[in-house]
């Protein structure tokens, strides 16, 4: 809200800034909460690195809904495994990881959303479409609940989910900016 107007994200398509990112991941939260999801649900997310990343880490920290980050280097069966194993009840995906979950997709869960950021494949709801709506209601969200899960590599058996804490989120945030010396000029 203080540095609306400065640059807050950038891609080889644009750059969204504060204001922007901040109204978009609020429109996405809202239709979130639309569909049902609030605080202590889980949203997997498999996607490369892009700006709509951003924004849905954004609107799932608002409303108190851990984001499981999905590695997109996993074998199909270890995304279906990563999917059983954290429950979630919406995924976000990008177009061209979408066929990685196409085996998850065949089995039993508890999902209810498939969505994805761009040229969504048929059973899969646009990500644009998410958007279109009034921002979300405020959430009570507390520092203990889960802000988002890792994912291990699972080297020496199945992938573990390293579960990271809303106040530990912040804290590493305030930590990289002290580590790395930023300060409003940034």
């Amino acid at each position: 809200r203080i540095f609306a107007d400065r640059t807050a994200v950038t891609s080889e398509d644009g750059s969204w800034t504060y204001g922007e990112l901040g109204e978009r991941s609020a429109r996405l939260a809202g239709e979130l909460q639309r569909r049902g999801l609030g605080r202590g649900d889980r949203v997997a997310i498999l996607s490369e690195t892009r700006p709509e990343y951003v924004e849905t880490y954004a609107a799932l920290a608002s409303l108190g809904i851990t984001a499981l980050t999905l590695n997109i280097r996993f074998h199909p069966e270890e995304l279906a495994y990563c999917l059983s194993a954290g429950a979630p009840r919406a995924v976000i995906t990008s177009g061209a990881c979408a066929p990685l979950l196409e085996y998850a997709r065949s089995r039993p869960s508890a999902v209810t959303l498939w969505a994805c950021l761009d040229d969504p494949p048929g059973g899969y709801t646009s990500y644009q479409d998410l958007l279109g709506g009034p921002p979300a209601s405020p959430a009570e969200v507390r520092g203990e609940d889960i802000h988002n899960v890792l994912y291990t590599s699972g080297t020496t058996g199945r992938a573990k989910g390293a579960m990271i804490s809303q106040a530990a989120a912040a804290i590493r945030g305030l930590r990289l900016a002290q580590w790395f010396g930023l300060s409003e000029q940034d």
